[in-house]
């Protein structure tokens, strides 16, 4: 069996002197509710960004200016490439950051950093001019049947005048229709 030399690890343009463990997440969100026996079930199954911590040494002339840069990518949310022993990866961001400082470590320091991939879509939008809608031709008939009416307000409605005659027919009709009148013939 042939083992080869390991790359050298990178975080952009920091190099790592020495890289303790790395350890790789590829995660997926999947549901938990009920899926039907026909469904697509790639449509219930969410990638979450992938993740990268690893524990390192810098050490060196140029360890406390590492440092300081570590800091900055990690203040400023900097998008980094990560070149590791298992994958290089791009688009990472330092989501925590533990360094320490030992006696066995005496121009340098060790950390831990835990990186997570940020993950982009492209939005895309489209322009739509909805057509001006046509009136239903009942709209149309039933505007030219009615007259442009003015508001004027409440209005009393105007009495019919009912001759003596055409009252009392109304007036036996309903005693009739109510069982009080006879029949007078």
């Amino acid at each position: 069996m042939v083992v080869s030399q390991p790359r050298k690890v990178f975080l952009e343009d920091i190099e790592i002197d020495v890289t303790e463990n790395e350890n790789l997440s590829f995660d997926n969100e999947i549901t938990s509710r009920p899926v039907e026996r026909q469904a697509d079930v790639v449509d219930h199954i969410r990638p979450m960004p992938d993740i990268v911590n690893f524990s390192g040494v810098i050490v060196g002339e140029h360890a406390d200016e590492k440092y300081q840069r570590l800091k900055k990518y990690r203040d400023t949310g900097q998008l980094l490439t990560y070149i590791g022993h298992l994958q290089i990866m791009e688009n990472m961001a330092i989501e925590s950051l533990s360094p320490s400082r030992t006696a066995q470590i005496a121009n340098g320091f060790a950390f831990e950093i835990v990186l997570k991939q940020i993950r982009f879509v492209e939005i895309e939008t489209i322009d739509y001019i909805a057509p001006e809608p046509e009136e239903p031709v009942a709209v149309k008939q039933m505007d030219a049947q009615v007259q442009n009416v003015k508001d004027q307000g409440r209005q009393q409605p105007e009495e019919e005048e009912i001759n003596e005659e055409h009252r009392q027919g109304i007036i036996e009709r309903t005693l009739r229709a109510l069982g009080w009148g006879g029949d007078e013939n």
